[in-house]
């Protein structure tokens, strides 16, 4: 009896997986995963023809992204576009190796931020390993897939080292005390920037697809939020650094005037993410807030003109 109930579950599951991917297949609208990874940030992007974007992947804590991902490939090799890793904090990267290991990666964008962290040292090994084309973005730098684009809003390295506000000068050797593991020296581009608050290099992206538009953040903080324009409205905001205070510029979101706010963090997580004051200059504004603790993983579907929140 237990091996028929066994049998029985195991082909429901395998039925339930095709259904899912049959449906995946057949959608043919623009849509944003903001996956429930705990502590951290992952945003799945799967265009209009199923082309996967993937920007960070979490903590190595939770199992919604890998399980994620695999909905979209039914006993076929997992193959993502592309990989943007924000900034190298653990809560954004130590997933994405997980990923590099499960699918085929065409393309990496990531940052020349040096810092020393065994988390970020085996990531940069992995991406290494990879027979994929690596690039360091900074602003302006714009990539398209289908009709989906992508332009850089941040980092600007020449804003970033001549700053001293910033603290994020370039590392021309590697040498004590600011430069010690020269491993993670020699895996990037020369020179690297070795920011005293790695946020300040957090990669910020603009997605636009026809008239709707997403600002992706990572963890930018207010001084960095405060170096960069935008000028058009947008749809949908993620919340930088997890709805942190320190993250907070009540003047992007008034002139972003965005219609939704999504922000990524844990449950019951140290730090109290989000906080009370960045909640309030939301619904002061009227922009409906979804927390990924709350709610769980949302995902977001458009056609290029309207919205819709599943």
């Amino acid at each position: 009896m237990k091996l028929k109930t066994a049998l029985f579950l195991f082909v429901a599951f395998l039925i339930t997986q095709l259904i899912l991917f049959i449906q995946f297949k057949s959608d043919h609208n623009l849509q944003i995963q903001f996956i429930d990874v705990g502590q951290g940030d992952s945003i799945l992007i799967t265009t209009p023809n199923k082309q996967l974007v993937l920007v960070d992947g979490g903590p190595e804590t939770n199992k919604n992204l890998e399980s994620i991902i695999a909905s979209k490939f039914y006993f076929t090799q997992c193959k993502i576009n592309t990989i943007v890793a924000t900034h190298p904090h653990k809560d954004h990267i130590k997933g994405l190796t997980k990923v590099l290991d499960m699918c085929n990666v065409k393309n990496i964008f990531l940052t020349k931020d040096y810092y020393e962290s065994s988390d970020y040292l085996v990531f940069l090994q992995k991406v290494k390993a990879e027979n994929s084309n690596v690039k360091y973005v900074e602003t302006n730098d714009k990539f398209k897939i289908d009709n989906v684009t992508f332009t850089v809003l941040w980092p600007d390295y020449s804003v970033l080292t001549s700053d001293e506000n910033l603290e994020c000068p370039t590392l021309k050797t590697c040498t004590k005390p600011i430069c010690t593991n020269i491993k993670i020296y020699n895996l990037l581009p020369n020179p690297p920037v070795n920011c005293t608050n790695p946020n300040y290099v957090s990669i910020v992206l603009k997605m636009s697809y026809k008239n709707f538009d997403t600002l992706l953040t990572g963890d930018a903080e207010e001084l960095v939020l405060k170096k960069f324009s935008i000028n058009s409205k947008i749809e949908v905001l993620k919340v930088p650094h997890h709805g942190a205070y320190d993250s907070l510029d009540t003047n992007l979101i008034n002139s972003l005037n965005p219609l939704i706010a999504i922000i990524s963090a844990g449950k019951n997580n140290v730090y109290h993410h989000p906080s009370p004051k960045v909640l309030g200059a939301f619904s002061n504004r009227k922009i409906k807030t979804l927390v990924t603790k709350d709610t769980g993983t949302i995902t977001i579907k458009s056609d290029g003109e309207k919205f819709w929140v599943k």
